[in-house]
């Protein structure tokens, strides 16, 4: 609130920039979080919550008790789950079936950019993430084989 009302970076690989085969789908990235631009997202949730009305539904349900954050520009988006066992994770909430439906990609805020900056912050499409989940979770893992391959395909290193 002091430094910053919004962040936005984009980033997109050469079109020759060869990737394994893991990756193909990475070829772009960025971060887009606006407080003025919250009211908006949380319309855009409540839209897709519309869409799939049933709390009792597994896959409608996890649309309810969010709070949408982040827009994604398949038409997706990652809310905070406002739930009482679950408040304050981010959580990716698909409109089309996705795999990344229901993923929990932090346990809050602070720890789903913590997880994805080091990431690059590939982009928020769920099939651009999933490929840094292990199995047994859903939360991105920064320092899995996937993120090192990563990281090694595109010449970084994270600091020590």
């Amino acid at each position: 609130m002091e430094c910053s009302r919004s962040v936005d970076f984009r980033w997109q690989l050469p079109c020759d920039f060869l990737l394994p085969e893991r990756f193909l789908g990475l070829f772009g990235g960025g971060f887009s979080l606006s407080l003025e631009a919250l009211p908006e997202t949380e319309r855009h949730r409540l839209d897709g919550e519309l869409c799939f009305p049933s709390p009792d539904d597994p896959y409608d349900a996890v649309w309810h008790q969010k709070f949408g954050v982040m827009p994604v520009p398949n038409g997706d988006c990652i809310g905070i789950d406002l739930r009482p066992a679950h408040e304050g994770e981010v959580v990716y909430l698909s409109h089309d079936d996705g795999s990344g439906h229901g993923h929990v990609l932090g346990a809050d805020l602070v720890d789903f950019l913590s997880r994805w900056t080091p990431l690059g912050c590939p982009g928020p499409e769920d099939w651009q993430w999933l490929p840094f989940t292990s199995k047994g979770t859903t939360m991105l893992d920064p320092d899995g084989e996937a993120a090192r391959e990563w990281r090694e395909t595109l010449g970084l290193e994270l600091p020590t």
